[in-house]
């Protein structure tokens, strides 16, 4: 998984085209993850590499968006309520210091939909 977020943090340095989603491929990896693990220490170091992605490389991020909302919704579900607060705290934090690049990259969007489904 560290290897993973290395690469991930390495892809995500470098701005993502307009009508591509390489973002949203390359971190699909990160959701099976979160999906399929029973384990707790699984779930918090995915999430741990979430939010350094998300502080690292947040300003480059656009298609990914999806992928990262993706994860956060599977934690919403998680069997663990501390995965489901860590993930709240993440968005948290994400609203306070990215909230305008977020309305302008649709990424307040796709919090509404997950939002409005759940």
């Amino acid at each position: 998984i560290d290897s993973l977020k290395q690469l991930s943090i390495k892809f995500l340095q470098k701005e993502e085209l307009s009508n591509f989603n390489f973002q949203r491929v390359f971190l699909k990896p990160f959701e099976v993850i979160m999906a399929k693990t029973k384990s707790l220490e699984i779930s918090d170091l995915v999430l741990r590499c979430i939010d350094m992605m998300v502080l690292a490389c947040a300003s480059n991020i656009r298609s990914g968006w999806r992928t990262i909302f993706n994860i956060f919704e599977v934690c919403s579900n998680h069997r663990s309520p501390d995965v489901s607060e860590s993930a709240f705290g993440i968005i948290e934090r994400l609203m306070e210091s990215w909230l305008e690049f977020l309305f302008q990259n649709d990424g307040v969007a796709l919090l509404w939909q997950r939002a409005s489904a759940g």
